[in-house]
This record gives structure tokens, C-alpha cells and sequence, in this order.
């Protein structure tokens, strides 16, 4: 979702988002495969964060002892009548060259945090009061979508809470900007899904917190720390966001597949199937695409074809009027520009002078 909400203005990335192409993975082995997801030694650090946290004695057992600690010392959740239900556990993951294709532990885990979500806010004695692995369910552009949170947990002041773990740290009770938007707009995510699931129950949505609880390390020790944040804006923009994914349906059919790597597909064979997808459904070169699996090809493309958002949208601004590279060439070596032209004419010029003037510098006497 945050990598559709940068490059929804692409046509070529719309369609493959409704038909759940991961584009960060299409071009591997080819020239074009960009660096995508976190290092090694930040999801180590998170996994054994999270290890910490849920007290994980590294078998799939937790003892939950650190959370619970930090929820009833700060929320006054009473860890004496804590009753946990660990669904990673009870729906273990299928083998990794599986994990990509088959997904009914996550079905099997949202059907169960559906019926549990159910028996907490309807208060059934006995009732489990943390879910850790819930997954929840929503249908995003015409398919079925699972995302997992790290918990849910039910206070005694009657409102289901939102539980995120992350590994970033808080020095002196601040946190880097960049990660703490990221978690808040996960959370965030979930708060809107468990209000969407509760009115799906005949329930009240108000039944969930919209403060969320975040869990990190305090310092640069593994000592956890908890803090709350109201995610209420974040919510209504991310609600925007799931109603303006357009459905497959309404997308152009792009063969991806043609693209993706396969038994008897050369790289040649692979880029020229994307490349034809491109020039069939059209892509949206700019700032945006730093982020998308397809920025060395579609750069490579903008700037073959003259495009002068291939040297970034600020640039791009500065040369308003002008049509390409070659026009922009053309107008600082002379040319007459036309009237749309005229303002960047000026600087291109400019540039030019101050460019041939470095250059008779450059050259030795």
C-alpha cells in the first residue's frame, strides 16, 4: 500500500498493483533489478527485538512477560487475567518457496482473529484478551489483501488496543521521523480494518482505540519502552487511500508474465515483454518512482525518448514549455523558442554561456 500510494499516477504500475505483480522482484537478474527492503542487520535486529519483547524462548513459545509488563504499567492492563492466543503458532507458515503462493495460514489466522475480535468485544466469559499474529482481511482493488499486526490487546477500560513493535530506537524521547510516519500509518492500517471488521459484527466501531501503542527500544539497548500516538488524521487519509485503489477490472490486462523470470525467457526476451507493456499502457516518469521496482528501465526510457522529467521534477519545473532534451539542446545553443518556451529559454542560455565559459577555462594554454 505505501509503495502504491507514490506511483498510483502510473499506468503501467496501476495495472500491476490490481493484478499483484510485485514489481520490485520483476527484474531480477536483468540490468534493471533495483536494491530494494531492509538490510540484514536491521530485520535481524527487529526479529530479535520482537524476541524480547514477547519473551520468545526461540521455539515458538512466548511468555509475553516484557509486554505485559509495559501494558499494565502504563495502560493498567492487569496481566494476572491475561489470556493470549499466539496464532503464528497455531497456523505456521507453509515452506519459503511456498510462502509467495500459498496463503491459507494467513486465511486460517484471519477467520480465527474474527471469531476471537467477536468473543472480546462481546465480553464472552473466558475470552482470550491478546491475539498475537492477528491477521486481518480486506479486499483491495477486487482482491482478497491479509495484514498482520504484532498484537491486539483488550484493557479493562473496554477498548480493543493496537499493539506495534518496532526496532527503531527512542534516544532522549525522540525517534527518527521517517520510521515513526511509516509505523503510525501501519497502525493506523489496522485501527481502520479491526473498526471495519467490528461494524462487519454488528458491533461498534468506537469499540477500538484510534490511540495506537507503540513498542521500540528505549536508547540503543534492547530495553523496551511503550508510548501512545493518536493516529485519528492518519486514518482518514489511508481510508481515502483503500477506496481509490482501482478495481483489476477497470485496469488494462498487461501480460507481466511475458516479463517475469521463467524457464526458456531470456533478459532480452523479459525487457522487451515489460517494454511493450509500457508503451501499451503507458508509465508516469518522476521524483516518485524512487521507490518503484521499474525506475532504471522508465529512467532509461525517459531519457531515450527526451523526457525532461528524467533529470527530476525540480528541473523539469525550470524548463516549463519546453517539449524534450533535444528542444531544450536545441534553445540553448541558439534556436528561437516560441512564445511557451520564452521563460526557460532565458535560463537555458544562461547556462549555456556560464557552461562554454568553464570549459575555454578548462582548456590549456
Amino acid at each position: 500500500m505505501a509503495a502504491f500510494t507514490e506511483v498510483a499516477g502510473c499506468p503501467t504500475a496501476r495495472a500491476a498493483f490490481t493484478q499483484g505483480v510485485d514489481l520490485d522482484r520483476l527484474l531480477v537478474g536483468t540490468g534493471y533489478d533495483v536494491a530494494f527492503g531492509q538490510s540484514e542487520y536491521a530485520f535481524a535486529r527487529g526479529t530479535r527485538f520482537e524476541a524480547v519483547v514477547k519473551g520468545d524462548r526461540g521455539n515458538g513459545v512466548c511468555s509475553y512477560g516484557p509486554m505485559l509488563e509495559l501494558l499494565r504499567d502504563e495502560l493498567g492492563f492487569d496481566i494476572s487475567q491475561a489470556r493470549t492466543a499466539n496464532l503464528r503458532a497455531l497456523h505456521p507458515p507453509p515452506p519459503p518457496h511456498l510462502l509467495a503462493t500459498d496463503k491459507r495460514h494467513l486465511a486460517a489466522r484471519a477467520a480465527d482473529t474474527r471469531r476471537l475480535v467477536g468473543e472480546i468485544a462481546r465480553e464472552v466469559p473466558g475470552c482470550v484478551n491478546f491475539i498475537d499474529g492477528a491477521v486481518l482481511s480486506a479486499t483491495v482493488g477486487g482482491q482478497t489483501a491479509f495484514y498482520e499486526t504484532d498484537g491486539l490487546a483488550f484493557r479493562l477500560g473496554g477498548q480493543l488496543r493496537i499493539v506495534e513493535i518496532k526496532s527503531f530506537p527512542k534516544v532522549d524521547g525522540q525517534v527518527d521521523p521517517a520510521a515513526l510516519a511509516s509505523a503510525l500509518d501501519q497502525g493506523a492500517l489496522y485501527t481502520l480494518l479491526v473498526e471495519r471488521l467490528l461494524v462487519e459484527l454488528g458491533l461498534e466501531p468506537s469499540l477500538v482505540s484510534r490511540r495506537l501503542v507503540l513498542i521500540c527500544p528505549r536508547n540503543v539497548a534492547m530495553t523496551p519502552c511503550l508510548s501512545e500516538r493518536d493516529v485519528t488524521a492518519r486514518i482518514r487519509r489511508i481510508e481515502r487511500l483503500l477506496d481509490s485503489v482501482p478495481d483489476a477490472g477497470s485496469q488494462p490486462v498487461a501480460p507481466f508474465a511475458d516479463a517475469a523470470r521463467a524457464a526458456g525467457r531470456t533478459v532480452s526476451d523479459r525487457v522487451a515483454a515489460l517494454e511493450a507493456i509500457c508503451d501499451q499502457v503507458g508509465t508516469c516518469y518522476g521524483d516518485a518512482c524512487q521507490s518503484c521496482g521499474l525506475l532504471r528501465l522508465c529512467r532509461e526510457r525517459a531519457h531515450a525518448s527526451g523526457d525532461v522529467r528524467s533529470l527530476g521534477e525540480r528541473r523539469a519545473r525550470q524548463l516549463a514549455g519546453i517539449p524534450t532534451l533535444q528542444r531544450a539542446v536545441a534553445i540553448a545553443g541558439g534556436s528561437a523558442p516560441s512564445p511557451a518556451e520564452t521563460g526557460a529559454a532565458t535560463v537555458l542560455r544562461a547556462a549555456a554561456v556560464l557552461r562554454d565559459q568553464a570549459l575555454t577555462r578548462m582548456v590549456p594554454s
